[in-house]
């Protein structure tokens, strides 16, 4: 009987929201009737000034890298204080988690527009908000597989009078590193995709020209960056999971 009435409840859920929400499937059928519009527009790609855009595709790794770093570098020792299986101090745990969960309640647009106005239309302030958008994954993620450690495992460098600093040296690290780095690597591929996404608000990289031959109607070109855009994420995602396949199995 509870089965079905968790069931019954999500399935009345699912239709109260989309009531709410104007989910119309007669909507989206018509939507996609003006999809034929599109694809003539886009195909066949206009190459010509992939290779003039370039540079930019290469700023948008560069982006993707910086930003991948800064937020690793500041999440690991703030998971470390969100963990309660590290540390025992409940209201730094709590602070911490509070904390985390504000950065990721910020959209990346609106803290990438922000950071625009703040810094100017250029690639340091796609990194600032890509920065803090990677914090905030990387941490939560790295802070709860630090709470699946075995705590009993610290038994002997506590027995031989080790500090919680040797605690986090010796016993912490080792058995998260690989995973912290599987994480980095994960965030990096995703930040790509975002670095080009926040770059159609002035943040830098491949998304200047997005939005601009959005803005003229040159879908054919827009194809064109796509795809390559397309093909450089297929590379490093096929990268990336070899080494994380190999991260994992160490």
């Amino acid at each position: 009987m509870n089965k079905k009435m968790t069931i019954l409840f999500f399935a009345a859920l699912f239709l109260w929201a989309c009531y709410e929400t104007e989910v119309s499937f007669k909507s989206l059928i018509n939507g996609f009737a003006d999809i034929n519009f599109f694809i003539s527009e886009m195909f066949p790609p206009d190459f010509s000034e992939v290779s003039k855009v370039f540079p930019d595709f290469i700023t948008t790794l560069k982006m993707a890298f910086v930003s991948t770093f800064y937020g690793a570098f500041l999440a690991y020792p703030i998971a470390i204080f969100a963990a309660n299986t590290v540390t025992k101090t409940k209201f730094l745990n709590v602070f911490f988690r509070f904390f985390l969960n504000l950065v990721r309640t910020i959209p990346d647009l609106l803290l990438a527009a922000l950071c625009v106005a703040l810094f100017g239309a250029n690639p340091f302030a796609g990194i600032v908000a890509l920065s803090f958008f990677s914090f905030g994954i990387i941490s939560k993620l790295l802070y709860e597989s630090l709470e699946s450690v075995d705590e009993n495992s610290f038994d002997p460098i506590r027995a031989v009078g080790g500090s919680w600093l040797s605690r986090i040296k010796y016993g912490i690290a080792p058995a998260v590193l690989p995973q912290f780095l599987s994480y980095c690597l994960y965030v990096f591929e995703i930040n790509i995709r975002a670095a080009a996404i926040i770059g159609l608000v002035g943040a830098g990289g491949i998304g200047t020209w997005l939005n601009i031959n959005f803005d003229l109607g040159q879908y054919n070109k827009i194809s064109s960056l796509l795809l390559t855009l397309f093909l450089i994420i297929a590379i490093i995602d096929f990268i990336s999971a070899k080494i994380r396949k190999r991260l994992m199995g160490s």
